[in-house]
């Protein structure tokens, strides 16, 4: 008898990450870059890497932050960030209001009133995805990946 299919470990950044791939969602996460030296025709290859002390796939950001900045060979800026440091956010208290088929969600503030909107700035999101919900809905379908349903957290920066 075949053993049954394992589906691989997947994060929640993997998955953002590859929506990036799709132009305006790449823009909203300040992923986008057009690279306005290529040639009509040619093939060209780009490659991100982030490895820190040998922990390739794995990016660790400074505790004071850091600026990311991504040039071209011929040192044209093509692209920069600031993360900021963890201390200069501020606690927001929002709700989630979440899609009935679960693919997508909205971020308002707690107490919106109609036409409220979040105030200008950088934001830290500090997301938990529980696989096992039964302690807030009794009735929730367990989810697992690898026999595992531990919840699973990702923090987002939105510039």
């Amino acid at each position: 008898m075949a053993a049954a299919p394992v589906l691989p470990r997947q994060y929640p950044l993997d998955l953002v990450l590859l929506a990036a791939l799709h132009p305006a969602v790449a823009q909203m996460l300040s992923l986008y870059w057009t690279d306005e030296t290529v040639e009509p025709g040619d093939a060209y290859d780009y490659l991100i890497l982030a490895d820190q002390g040998g922990l390739s796939g794995w990016l660790r950001i400074p505790a004071d932050g850091v600026d990311l900045r991504l040039v071209d060979p011929e040192g044209t800026l093509g692209h920069t960030r600031r993360f900021l440091p963890a201390g200069d956010y501020t606690r927001v208290d929002t709700r989630v209001l979440r899609k009935a088929d679960g693919t997508g969600f909205f971020v308002v503030p707690e107490g919106f009133a109609e036409g409220e909107r979040f105030e200008e700035g950088e934001y830290r999101l500090k997301l938990i995805y529980r696989r096992d919900n039964r302690a807030a809905d009794p009735t929730s379908q367990i989810l697992s990946e690898a026999g595992d349903s531990s919840p699973e957290s990702v923090t987002i920066d939105v510039p």
